[in-house]
């Protein structure tokens, strides 16, 4: 999509997030419920508000794609304010979704391809290193210092089981964690591309490849 980004300090938007205090994991459970954000474009005369929140921007893409939304924020395109939601479905599959900011309507809907989830090896390294080598160690065989003593012990990416996974089913797993094991979510602490990033040096490490 060929969308121009709305940026504060650029085009005067200003976004106002009435932040919860809920966990992450339950915001994430209850999409529904996220408080309102209200987006502004500052005029000449004024303002002009978008007559979607973020609430009814959710609902409309959740609608037309069941899964649990990763990340949305607020684009212009073809002149107008709409939302840009991602979703990501129970099957691991990526979707970008775009909500008009006034008629609240889907006016787009794309899946993201396996290559537009591709990152760099080299900086996923970097990442790895630093937040995941403790629990699956350097060789990626869940042999790091931490890795034996969880419960159950940290994933080996060099296991079939592992290889066998596309690669939009492992980052699910990198953004989301896995439930009832010590993989916890990391949205928090890497961005997008730093997910992508890590994603392809584990993917180096599952087929013996990493130096």
């Amino acid at each position: 999509m060929n969308t121009d980004r709305v940026v504060a300090a650029v085009t005067g938007v200003v976004i106002i997030l009435i932040a919860s205090g809920a966990p992450h994991a339950e915001e994430q459970a209850k999409p529904a419920q996220a408080k309102q954000k209200v987006v502004r474009e500052k005029t000449n005369g004024g303002s002009e508000e978008t007559k979607v929140t973020i609430e009814q921007a959710i609902r409309a893409a959740l609608d037309q794609v069941p899964g649990r939304v990763h990340e949305l924020e607020v684009v212009h395109k073809s002149g107008k304010l709409v939302w840009a939601v991602e979703v990501i479905t129970p099957e691991a599959r990526h979707f970008m979704l775009d909500v008009d900011g006034v008629s609240g309507k889907v006016t787009h809907k794309e899946e993201i391809s396996i290559q537009k989830l591709a990152g760099d090896p080299t900086r996923g390294k970097v990442v790895f290193e630093k937040n995941c080598m403790s629990c699956h160690g350097s060789d990626g065989k869940g042999s790091g210092p931490m890795g034996p003593l969880l419960t159950p012990p940290a994933a080996d990416y060099t296991a079939e089981t592992t290889r066998l996974k596309t690669d939009a089913e492992l980052l699910h797993t990198i953004q989301e964690g896995r439930p009832g094991t010590a993989m916890r979510s990391f949205k928090p602490w890497l961005s997008k591309q730093e997910m992508r990033d890590v994603l392809a040096y584990v993917r180096l490490l599952s087929k013996g490849q990493a130096k």
